[in-house]
């Protein structure tokens, strides 16, 4: 940019590269725990990682009681501090003016994502979270008198920055026995360490410590616990003048989860299919760019299945898919999506065909100068082979995103292209 030394001089940062800590990061997953997270040099692979600890230990407590669901809420504290207002004089060869910047920080955003619990000796269990939010604050500046950039006065320009976490708390909880009525359910409590393996925007700590108090009840088979629940993560650094991360984290979560009357893995009450996914996009991420083609992505990751009916099941894909500006660049931006699809089979016999249909959910870092829209519709058709352990499910998919969030004057966008089409097959036990 032709000022970009007078931008630099107000502290306007364009480099939102992904901030990974140092030093090993330890949980007591199996997996997770033997594999030092200075390693994995990458999200996927620090992911995946944590997905495989958890199915291994789901496969060792085959014989305790296992209950899988879903958690989601929202925060009840800013992601950031450093909201106020400064004012600082801009005097340059080319500027004489006043600049007062307004931050503001975090808009309290959904808190969502899958939860494990295991059944342990006594009024103990032990809980595992994986929980996305996006994080994000806002810096408006006023010129007066107004720039001329060139292209016509300035009065104000707007600069925000959205990443994305993923948390996974480790938990122990304990119901209390004098609490626990017929008509309330039982109270309980929980604490453990807090991690976050993939964080987006920097300046936040990975390590934290969780603890909370909620209420357990039981309709109709299930588990729903609402819950109050505070993080104290390590010290902030800051990421742009005045602005770090908040350390003191507050939320109000609801988890909804089965009765854990069964051994087996399941899902409210319904039998739960795991397994992995993989494939090609038949289409480009991102428009042709300076003589060069589109690119196509892979994909790879893991699908959850739970029966609803004889012909009928749901199923919620975790996809990575590093998106590929062009041919020539080479540069990735990270997304993990997540669709969330109804799917109908045509045959109970034999090679099963179906469709499949719903909503799709993504989150985007390491943006490199392009902001991926969060929501889409994903619609497909494919055939699925059983065998007696295994079932294996070549679809098409097609996907619907919807359009991307228009850059600003400090950072031009590169859009997405909103039409996806992509060959999957799916292996799943």
């Amino acid at each position: 940019m032709k000022h970009s030394r007078e931008l630099q001089a107000l502290g306007w940062n364009g480099n939102l590269s992904p901030f990974f800590g140092q030093g090993p990061i330890k949980a007591g997953l199996v997996l997770a725990s033997s594999v030092p997270m200075n390693t994995l040099m990458c999200p996927f692979l620090k992911i995946t990682a944590l997905a495989a600890g958890l199915m291994i230990l789901s496969l060792e407590a085959s014989g305790q009681k296992l209950s899988i669901g879903v958690v989601g809420g929202w925060s009840l504290t800013d992601d950031y501090r450093g909201a106020g207002t400064t004012t600082v004089p801009l005097n340059t060869p080319d500027f004489n003016t006043v600049v007062t910047t307004v931050i503001t920080t975090g808009l309290h955003d959904f808190v969502i994502g899958p939860k494990l619990e295991l059944a342990l000796p006594g009024h103990f269990s032990f809980e595992v979270d994986a929980l996305h939010r996006n994080r994000q604050w806002k810096a408006t500046s006023l010129f007066s008198p107004p720039l001329d950039f060139g292209y016509g006065l300035v009065s104000s320009g707007t600069y925000s920055a959205t990443g994305s976490a993923w948390e996974v708390p480790l938990l122990v909880k304990y119901r209390l026995p004098a609490f626990r009525t017929n008509a309330f359910g039982s109270a309980f409590v929980e604490a453990g360490p807090a991690l976050r393996p993939w964080l987006y925007l920097g300046g936040a700590d990975r390590a934290g410590f969780t603890a909370g108090a909620g209420l357990r009840v039981h309709p109709r088979g299930l588990n729903i616990e609402p819950t109050i629940r505070y993080t104290r993560w390590g010290a902030a650094k800051p990421t742009y003048q005045s602005v770090s991360s908040n350390s003191d984290q507050l939320e109000f979560l609801i988890g909804v989860g089965g009765d854990r009357s069964s051994v087996r893995p399941s899902v409210f009450g319904q039998k739960l299919s795991i397994g992995a996914v993989g494939g090609v996009g038949l289409s480009g991420d991102f428009p042709p760019k300076e003589g060069y083609a589109s690119a196509r992505s892979k994909v790879v990751g893991v699908m959850l299945e739970s029966g609803l009916s004889k012909s009928l099941s749901l199923e919620v894909d975790g996809l990575y898919r590093p998106l590929i500006l062009s041919e020539g660049q080479r540069a990735t931006v990270l997304t993990w999506e997540f669709p969330v699809l109804a799917k109908y089979r045509l045959s109970a016999h034999g090679t099963r065909p179906f469709v499949e249909l719903g909503p799709s959910f993504r989150t985007a870092g390491n943006l490199s100068g392009t902001n991926p829209s969060r929501y889409g519709v994903t619609s497909g058709a494919g055939v699925e082979a059983r065998t007696r352990w295994l079932t294996v499910s070549p679809a098409f998919r097609f996907t619907r995103w919807t359009a991307d969030p228009v850059g600003d004057m400090f950072s031009p966008h590169t859009y997405t292209i909103r039409n996806r089409a992509e060959l999957l097959v799916g292996f799943s036990f």
